[in-house]
Parts: structure tokens; sequence; C-alpha cells
């Protein structure tokens, strides 16, 4: 018996926490200001409805449909030989979670440390001595172990239960942050640096820069929801939770970005975040701790304690999502106990992250080739199953549906849509941003590493990021 989410919120609680991660806190705010502001929000609120959304939507119902883990799911739904986009899934959950856990690890360490003064002390020092190296080994295998921990307990126990809690936190954490930096005397220069009109800053980069972050924020490409949809039962479409899950997501962007800003802008400490190479690490661990130290006290601990506890809180809902992609592969496979499924899981996650917590080069690498290859290699395959997978548009809405009945005639026609955008829009989209990513990704992965003036066409990038990514540890 495919195991179930308890309740409908549960579920949805899970999906978004799958969702909502160190990406939205930094990342997006990131990108919104570089590239034109509130500009870049009509660029980037229709690449989450006409993109996220339906990518969204296919995925959940594929699971719903296919009643197994990401492979099995879309054997069961399109046949054997589209089992292979669900096995490029898992191995990209598996590298994501080979750095991001690092990360992750990283905010637990500053959530430790934040009563104390040794952050507020020297917030360089501090940084460069846990970034990377002893101290990072050490929270990693502590931060993988509580991940497995809540995995192992299975999908409505552990999964669940915990997003349950969480979620909500970090709603209320986000927004009270965001409330305090906005009625902070200057914030409102950090308000204006973020959603500041500016049109001459969007350019076609600042589409796929969008669309990266619709699918690196989403979930999309993982394999993450394709495995969430398969715990629920047929008989209801998964299109309110796509959009729930879609809207909730960007939301919390959106309001980190007035978190981050205000409090940084506040604090005088603006020029950190205006650079435009100042990169999520610096801004998370290095700015905004500095920020902190400048309201000092007993309130510059207390908020600098709640902003990594949500932080941390961010990183384990998706750390946890993305591990339990591997553990329902495993289960499909081996008829072993969860928990013993669950630790070789975590192994071999924790064997990749080992060399990502020694170097933050090799972390940034692997994090570019995930980012802008892996993840849209995901999306494509998906919608490239709605092509040639399914028996036409007729199976394609009847999958979108889920089995509902008494469907209304909106419904009928948005699947109808959905079907048709998925299924012939977007791959053309997804091939050609994928082709404009790899030059990037090969300079990102190769620049001062492996091949000096590496060849980037697009034959040879791909092998040559593996490649490269593989040897960045002994460079």
């Amino acid at each position: 018996m495919r195991a179930r989410f308890a309740t409908k919120t549960g579920f949805i609680l899970s999906a978004i926490g799958s969702a909502v991660g160190l990406g939205n806190v930094w990342r997006f705010p990131q990108i919104t200001s570089q590239n034109g502001g509130a500009a870049f929000l009509f660029i980037y609120v229709p690449l989450v409805l006409f993109v996220g959304i339906p990518l969204l939507w296919a995925e959940l119902a594929a699971g719903q449909k296919g009643q197994g883990s990401a492979p099995e799911s879309l054997r069961q739904a399109a046949g054997e030989k589209w089992k292979w986009v669900g096995i490029l899934m898992v191995v990209t959950s598996t590298l994501f979670l080979g750095y991001y856990a690092v990360i992750a690890g990283l905010s637990t360490i500053y959530a430790v440390f934040a009563p104390t003064d040794v952050i507020m002390q020297d917030p360089t020092a501090f940084l460069e001595a846990s970034q990377e190296g002893p101290r990072a080994i050490l929270v990693l295998l502590i931060f993988s172990a509580v991940t497995a921990g809540i995995v192992s307990f299975g999908v409505a126990s552990g999964i669940e239960r915990a997003n349950m809690i969480m979620m909500p936190a970090l709603f209320v954490m986000v927004l009270g942050l965001a409330i305090y930096g906005v009625t902070r005397p200057g914030a409102l220069g950090g308000v204006d640096f973020y959603l500041g009109l500016d049109t001459a800053d969007l350019t076609l980069r600042s589409l796929t820069i969008g669309l990266g972050q619709v699918f690196f924020s989403s979930s999309v490409g993982f394999g993450i929801m394709i495995t969430y949809g398969s715990y629920n039962d047929a008989g209801e479409s998964m299109f309110g939770s796509s959009v729930t899950v879609g809207i909730a997501n960007m939301a919390v962007g959106v309001v980190a970005g007035f978190m981050v800003f205000t409090l940084v802008f506040a604090e005088g400490l603006q020029e950190a975040v205006i650079d435009p190479d100042a990169g999520m690490t610096t801004a998370l661990f290095l700015t905004l701790p500095s920020a902190f130290a400048s309201i000092g006290g007993t309130l510059g601990h207390v908020l600098m304690l709640i902003f990594f506890i949500m932080l941390t809180m961010a990183g384990l809902s998706s750390s946890i999502s993305g591990l339990e992609v591997i553990v329902s592969f495993l289960e499909d496979k081996f008829d072993i106990e969860r928990w013993k499924l669950t630790i070789g899981a975590t192994e071999v996650t924790y064997g990749i992250g080992f060399f990502s917590a020694l170097s933050i080069g090799f972390l940034g690498r692997i994090d570019a080739f995930v980012g802008s290859i892996m993840l849209i290699l995901g999306g494509l395959g998906v919608c490239l199953v709605y092509t040639f997978g399914f028996n036409g548009k007729g199976e394609r809405t009847a999958i979108l549906l889920g089995g509902e009945e008494d469907v209304p005639a909106w419904k009928k026609n948005a699947a109808k849509g959905i079907g048709v955008l998925v299924a012939y829009v977007l791959p053309v989209a997804l091939s050609l941003i994928l082709l404009m990513n790899l030059d990037d990704t090969c300079m990102s992965v190769f620049y001062d590493t492996w091949v000096e003036g590496a060849v980037c066409d697009p034959m040879t990038r791909a092998m040559n990021s593996v490649m490269a990514v593989l040897a960045s540890p002994f460079a």
C-alpha cells in the first residue's frame, strides 16, 4: 500500500516547504533588484503562471497517476521508455542535496551561535571558519542526520508532521522580520532599490534568469512533486494544489526581499548588496549578520536568532523533500525497511556534501550545473512525456484532472490548455533556454579550473561540465 499524506493541508504545506528554500530568501530578491526591480516582476509573474504552475500540475498529476517514485510513476503512467526522466530527477536530487545541505547546515551553525557575541564580533572571520573545513563537515553530518531522522518516520508521521510545524512558523518569521525592517529609519531606500521600476535592466538574459528561479524555487525538475503527488489518491485534480504552491512560493520570495533589503539599507550596509557579484553566501552569512550587529544589544541577538532559525527551517524542508525522492526510488527497488534505505541514501548525499564542505568552489560549481542544466533537463523530460508518452489530448487531460468526477467546464478547459502548453510550447522554450544556459554554465564551471579556454560548443559542454565538477575538489 502506497504511503499517504494524512491531510490535504499537510500535503500542501509539505509541497510549499519543498519549494520555499534558501533561494527564496536571497536569490529571488537579488535577481529582482538586478533585473529591473518591479519591471522584472512583469516577467517573473507570467513565468510562474504559465511555466511554474503548469509544470507543478503536470508533475503532481503524473505522480498521482503512477503511484510510485519519480521513475516508477513515469513508467506506470507513460511506459517503460520514459523511466529515464525519473532516474534523471533522482540523480538531480542527489547532487542537489550534496551541496544544499552544506548551506543549510551553515544556517544551523549561525542559529546556534546567534545568542552569543561570537558572530557579531567578527562576521567575516566566523564565516571563513564555518563555510568550509572541519566545522562545515561536522555540521553537515548533524544536519544530514536530522533530515534523515524525519524522513525515516515516513510521509505522514515524519515529512507531513515536520512541515505542519515548520511552515506556519516560517511564514510568521518572514512576515514579522519584513514588517520590522520596513519600519526602520532608512528602510525605504531598500524598498526603492528592490522594486524600483527600471526597464533598462531588462534583457533577454532576465528571462532565462527568471525561468531558472522558477525551476529552482518551485521544486520543478527534481522529481519532488511527482513523488509527493504519488502520495495522493485519485479522484481530485492537482490544479488547486499547484496554484496554491506556486503563489505561496512567489509570495514568500517577494516578502523576503522586503525583509532583506530594508534591514540592510536601514543599517547603511547597502554597498554590500548593490554589488552585482555579491553571492548568496556573502549576503546571508556576512551582510545580514553585520546588520544585526549594527542593531546591537539583545534585540540584535533576538532578530539574528529568528532569522537563522527561519533559514534553517527553509533549508530543512527542502532537504527533506530532496531526500524523499531518493528514498522513494529505493523503496520501489528494494524490499528493505525504510530507515535502512534512508541511511543508505544519506550516506551517498553526505559523501557528495563532504567535498562541498571542503571547498566552497566545488559547491558553487555543482550548484551551477544542477540549477542551469539538470533542472531544465528534468522539466524538459516531463514535457516530452506529455508530448509523446500519452495518447493524445484526451489522455493528457484525463491525467491532469486526476480522475475527478463532475468536473466543471472551466477546469476541463484549463486542463486542455495546460496540456497543450506543457506538451508543445514549453519543450521548445526549455530547449532554447537550455542551450543559452550551457554557455554560462560552461564559464562558471570552467573558469580558472580544469581546462583553460575550454571549448563551449553545445556538443561538448555537458560532458565537460560533468568532468569539471568531478575534478574541481582536486584543483
